[in-house]
Order: structure tokens, then sequence, then C-alpha cells
């Protein structure tokens, strides 16, 4: 980059060399596109415009030369541009085809050469290559002079031109030989004898015509009958033309008013529907209705098809499925279906129990004018084998008296049996309990004495889950607190279900 305003006289001596330098060089390029302080009138060559531009300080820019000085060329080397543009004129190099006109059958130009044989263009031009094979072919062919024997030519047909063979007979089907002129005197012979065709015959010497033969034929104006040895007159055709003319045309139309409405016992109007829900007995099914309920039964499966277990959804309280069957009375599953073995057995359990209750229930209520009732529900499954882990019903005060004992245990199958606990601060006089376990292939009865603290465990088959019903009574010969406790006696995870519940009914 050079500054045309320097150097000055404050210019160190030492910058002015490479000043004077760098202005000689923009001067001998006429470049000047990075350069300051460029003199006005000052000219250079663009490279972007392809022209010479000129500096106008005044302006600041760079304007084209051409404009400036009014530089117009009309002439070069003596000639106009119109010299130059007439390709007469031209004598050297060579001219582009595109510049060129294509050749034809009526006028000259440039022409592309072809080899081939077959070609039936008339804009191309044959090459040596073409007109050797050409006259290779004719080579092998025979000159105009030559002759040929019978042997050397096709035979005649009836499609196709040949030498033929003559033949005299009258009684030949050939379609390859010719008649000869005494096998067409002959015919004529043989037709000088026959009637000329002016002559007639009566009805007799004619056969009868039929479907299948020509002949005699009587006319008939019925149009009824039902003859195929009659022919119809005038008058019959007329009568049936008459008759056609009064009948609709074939592409007439009725309105669906103008016909009976259809049904399944009779045919008429038909409305379509292409719903696949209607249970319409006077519509007709659309093609669209078919397809659905044809493409709904190829989706189903075949009326043979058969299940696994596996291939069923289970059953459940929300849904169909497939169910196991469990004669379990202890079970609280809500997927598995009670066998009638399961309903027999809690039916005869209840009826038990509600003499039972019906029975000491009396007894109490007529010894005590009427029970206080202490209830407590098992809302929560025990997993524990120690009684005092979790007190179910603890500390009631109780006042001397007789004390009813009611509960109902659900264990879990897994359990060799379940223990109770009974014990009070106080004395215990005469007292009875009942414990009956149901779901076993038996029933258990065990009646035991119990004493302040008495622990009376139930015998139980773990293969089954059961229901353990407590009844009995127990004389308290004075005041005192009643504490009684449950728990499955083996097993860790041996569960004592919820469901159950102990309630107390006592006199005081």
């Amino acid at each position: 980059m050079v500054d045309f305003s320097k150097p000055v006289l404050a210019t160190p001596k030492v910058d002015v060399l490479s000043i004077l330098n760098g202005k000689i060089r923009s001067v001998a390029r006429m470049v000047f596109d990075s350069d300051s302080g460029v003199p006005d009138g000052c000219v250079r060559w663009s490279a972007a415009n392809n022209r010479f531009e000129i500096w106008s300080e005044g302006g600041g820019s760079w304007g084209p030369l051409a404009v400036t000085y009014n530089i117009n060329v009309s002439t070069f080397a003596g000639q106009s541009s119109s010299y130059y543009r007439n390709a007469n004129n031209l004598n050297a190099g060579a001219v582009p085809l595109a510049r060129l006109p294509n050749a034809s059958t009526g006028a000259k130009g440039v022409v592309q050469l072809s080899s081939s044989t077959s070609s039936t263009s008339s804009t191309l031009a044959a090459t040596p290559a073409a007109v050797k094979a050409v006259m290779d072919a004719l080579g092998g062919k025979a000159n105009s002079s030559h002759s040929h024997g019978v042997g050397d030519l096709p035979s005649a047909s009836t499609s196709a031109r040949g030498v033929v063979q003559l033949s005299s007979s009258t009684s030949s089907t050939s379609s390859t030989l010719a008649a000869t002129p005494a096998a067409v005197k002959a015919v004529m012979d043989a037709l000088g004898g026959k009637a000329n065709s002016s002559h007639s015959h009566s009805v007799g010497d004619l056969p009868s015509a039929s479907t299948s033969a020509k002949g005699a034929v009587q006319l008939s104006s019925s149009t009824s009958s039902t003859s195929t040895t009659q022919a119809a007159t005038p008058s019959a055709v007329k009568s049936a033309y008459d008759l056609a003319a009064s009948k609709a045309n074939s592409s007439h139309s009725h309105s669906a008013g103008d016909l009976p409405s259809a049904s399944t016992g009779a045919k008429g109007a038909v409305q379509l529907n292409s719903s696949t829900s209607s249970t319409s007995t006077s519509q007709a099914a659309t093609p669209s209705a078919v397809k659905s309920a044809y493409d709904l039964a190829a989706s189903k499966a075949n009326s043979s098809h058969s299940h696994s277990t596996g291939d069923l959804p289970s059953a459940s309280t929300g849904a169909k499925g497939v169910v196991q069957l469990s004669s379990s009375t202890g079970s609280t599953s809500s997927t598995l279906a009670a066998t009638p073995a399961a309903v027999k057995a809690v039916n005869d359990a209840l009826g038990v129990l509600a003499g039972t209750v019906g029975d000491i229930g009396s007894a109490v209520d007529a010894i005590a004018g009427g029970p206080v009732f202490k209830r407590k529900p098992e809302s929560t499954p025990r997993a524990s084998t120690t009684l005092t882990a979790d007190p179910h019903l603890a500390n009631y005060s109780m006042s001397a008296g007789f004390v009813w004992i009611d509960g109902l245990l659900r264990v879990a199958a897994g359990a060799t049996g379940v223990r109770l606990q009974f014990s009070h601060s106080g004395n215990v006089g005469d007292s009875a309990m009942t414990y009956t376990a149901l779901g076993m292939s038996s029933e258990v009865i065990d009646i035991e004495q119990v004493s302040a603290t008495s622990v009376v465990t139930v015998t139980l088959n773990n293969s089954y889950s059961h229901v353990v019903l407590v009844k009995g009574w127990i004389y308290l010969a004075a005041a005192g607190d009643l504490q009684l406790r449950w728990a499955a006696s083996s097993g860790a995870t041996t569960t004592l279900s919820s469901g159950g519940y102990i309630a107390v009914s006592a006199t005081g």
C-alpha cells in the first residue's frame, strides 16, 4: 500500500526510497487498489471491470476511461466490424459445427456419417464401410441374364406365386394344381345337361325346409306358433313389431316409487345399506358392507381351531378368562373359583355355627340379662409365630361372671396349626372352649379347660388354607383384665390372614 501524498519534509530519510519504489511499482502495474492519496486523473487497469479507468479526486471514485476521452473504435486494421462477422473472410482456423447448417436432400451443409445398411435416414451420409457391406452382399446375387430350373423356384399356392403343376381332373380338391383346358371342357360339357336358371319346380319336387336344411317352406301369420318348419309372414312380423313398439325401451328407467318394495317373500325395489350391524330384512348389503364382514371373518379363527390355557387371559374380578378351581374354604384369592365341595363345606360350617351361636348366646343373655360386647378385627396379616408380639385383644377390664368368646381366624396354607392364648389377672372357674377348623379333609374339635393363663394349639393340615371357628365360655370368679392373643403355630412365612376377628360378650 502506497500513500501518494508522501514523502513530505517530515518523512524520515530512510523511508523516502521505499515510498518512491512503491509509487513506481503501482504506476508500472497500473494498479492502485490499496493506495491512498492518488492524484486526480491517474489511469489504472481494472481487472474486475475489464477496462481502463480514471481517478476523479473530486468524486472520490474510478470511472471508465472510454467515457472520459470519448474513445470510439469504428475500424480495426482498416476493416469495419461487419468484415469480421462475414465468414467468407476467414482464412485460418476452424468454424464450429454449431455455426454451420445441417445438410439435407435439398441443401448443402454438415452431415453425420453412418455405417448402417438398414437405416432409412435422409440426413446421414453412408461411410465406405456401409458401401462395402452392400457391395459384398450384391456379390453373392445372380446376374440379370441368369435362368432357373423348376427345382430352383418355389411352388405356387393360393397366397404366393410360383411354379405350378397342371391337372385335367374334375374331382380334385387340390389348391396347389392348375386346371388344364381339357378339365375346363369336361366341366362345360357336364353343365350342358343341367337345367337353365329360368326353370321352375312344383312344391312336390323340393324337399321341406328345416332349421338344418334348405327347402320349401309354408308361411304362417301366427304370433303364438312354436313351429320350427314354417316361416313368419310380414303380417306376423308386423304384429310382433307393433307389440314391441308398445313396450318400454331397453334404456327406460323407473323411480323407486314406481316399483314395489322388495322383501324376503317378494321381488321389488331395495335400498342399499353399508351397515354391518343392521338387522333389516328389507334392505340389501352393499359391497362395502360385504367386504367389511369378509375382512372381519378373515381375521377370525377357523371353527375347528383350539386353544391351550396359555392362549387365553386369566379371569379376574374385572375381566372374563380362564380360571383355576379351588376346594379351599380359607383362600382369599380373587382369581380362583370355588368348587361345589368348598361351597358345601362352608354351608355345613355355617349351619353348625348358627346352631352353636344361637344356643350359647341365648344362655349368656338369659344369665346376664343382655351382653356387653367387645370386638377386635384382624385387619393386618400376621407372619409372627410369637403370641406376645402383638396382643390382639388386650387388657379388657372384665367383672366376675360368664364371658362368651366368639372368633373367626383365617389361616393361609403352609401353617401346621394356629395358637390361641387366654389370660386373666383374677381366678378362672369352670370353662369350656370349642375350636373348629374348616377346610381339612375332616373336622377337628378340641375341648379344653382353661386356667388363668392357657395356650391352646389347633393342629392344621398345612396343604390347605383354613377357617378356624372359636366358640366357648369362661367363668371368671373375680374381676380382672382379660387378654386374648393368636398367631400361626409354625412357619416363618406363614401368615394369619386378614379378615378374622375375636369378640368377647361378658355379663358385666
